[in-house]
């Protein structure tokens, strides 16, 4: 889980500022959730005019202006919310199936797994399995 530093150092100008930190357990819980909801992390692989960039930013803030919680928690409730793409590589048969996660779950998870105690408790899990 190492972060792609140039991308980051492209589209950031606070970080040209502040040291670069190489993997993702180096990060404090509000730089995890900054680097989770940056549009570049959400969905990697499709073209450059799929820009979530405003969606992420909008529901981030609402969802942590409300107190946003969803209504069940168990995530096979939402099996079927996920946008499924079929993308062709070749243009002959190797077509390949991208789920998009639904923007309102990311940015929940984002949020929640983002929130001190559980990041810290996250990164310890970590650093715990790195040393096994």
């Amino acid at each position: 889980m190492f972060l792609d530093i140039e991308t980051q150092k492209a589209k950031n100008s606070e970080t040209a500022k502040t040291p670069l930190k190489q993997s993702i357990i180096d990060l404090e819980a509000q730089e995890a959730r900054k680097y989770f909801l940056n549009p570049q992390n959400y969905f990697k692989g499709l073209p450059p005019y799929f820009n979530f960039s405003d969606l992420l930013k909008e529901l981030s803030k609402k969802t942590n202006k409300n107190n946003f919680r969803l209504k069940t928690p168990t995530p096979s409730d939402y099996d079927d919310v996920n946008y499924k793409l079929l993308t062709n590589k070749d243009g002959e048969y190797a077509w390949r199936l991208l789920q998009l996660i639904h923007p309102v779950l990311y940015v929940s998870l984002v949020q929640e797994i983002t929130k001190k105690e559980n990041w810290k408790l996250i990164i310890e899990k970590l650093k715990k399995y790195e040393r096994e």
